[in-house]
């Protein structure tokens, strides 16, 4: 019996679900088959695993924490963080690792993984306020996400794993006051007061991506750029 026979993913209205409220659940044996029934769009298959791949991977992985990805009751997504806090013994500077995250082909687009990538970044600095980065790998080329990353503010770092582009989310304000490309006073508020939850010069400007390209790669992730090199002038 075919595995894909079992179940038809029904049709659903993706405005319904763009309104609808993100969560992220616990997988049960009543939502499992649409989870694994999710998948992305042809072009990006080769970035991540299938849903039941990873699920059928995370037994054997004490590190693995997963979730499905829900609007309203509608299953859109899937997320899997690789959490050495979890293992038995873990060691002295534990790392988290945002391994898997997906949303299917037919929800893309409506910001609902902006939505649930935001949830995870919360619970991650939640359960681990001495965090000091989340980290994610890549596949370079056409149709890589990384432009969604950036967005959400990640940066590329100089490393590669297995050929993938490592980047970090900072979890915590760099305590830097200078711009780390032109050397000026950054004007960073979170850095100042030692939290993001301030309002900054930062939330209403979209830095030039050629500029934060150009920051050597030693200085990556040592302070905020200021706002005269984030416009790119």
């Amino acid at each position: 019996m075919s595995m894909h026979s079992l179940l038809v993913q029904p049709q659903v209205d993706p405005s319904r679900a763009a309104s609808a409220r993100v969560s992220l659940r616990n997988i049960t044996a009543a939502t499992v088959r649409r989870i694994t029934n999710l998948t992305v769009a042809p072009h990006q298959r080769h970035l991540v695993a299938s849903n039941a791949e990873s699920l059928a991977e995370a037994p054997f992985y004490p590190q693995a924490w997963h979730r499905g990805i829900f609007a309203g009751e509608e299953p859109v997504g899937f997320v899997m963080l690789y959490d050495e806090h979890l293992v038995p013994n873990p060691p002295n500077e534990p790392r988290v690792v945002l391994s898997r995250f997906m949303i299917d082909q037919a929800h893309q687009g409506l910001g609902l993984g902006r939505q649930a990538l935001s949830m995870v970044v919360s619970h991650v600095k939640a359960s681990y306020p001495a965090l000091a980065h989340l980290e994610l790998s890549y596949v370079p080329g056409p149709s890589s996400p990384a432009g969604f990353y950036r967005r959400m503010g990640f940066l590329e770092t100089d490393r590669l794993d297995d050929g993938e582009q490592v980047m970090q989310l900072l979890l915590k304000p760099l305590k830097a006051d200078h711009c780390p490309w032109c050397g000026q006073p950054n004007a960073c508020a979170a850095s100042a007061s030692g939290s993001f939850d301030v309002d900054c010069w930062c939330r209403r400007v979209t830095f030039d991506e050629s500029v934060l390209a150009r920051i050597p790669p030693e200085l990556k992730g040592r302070a905020c750029v200021c706002e005269r090199c984030a416009r790119g002038r």
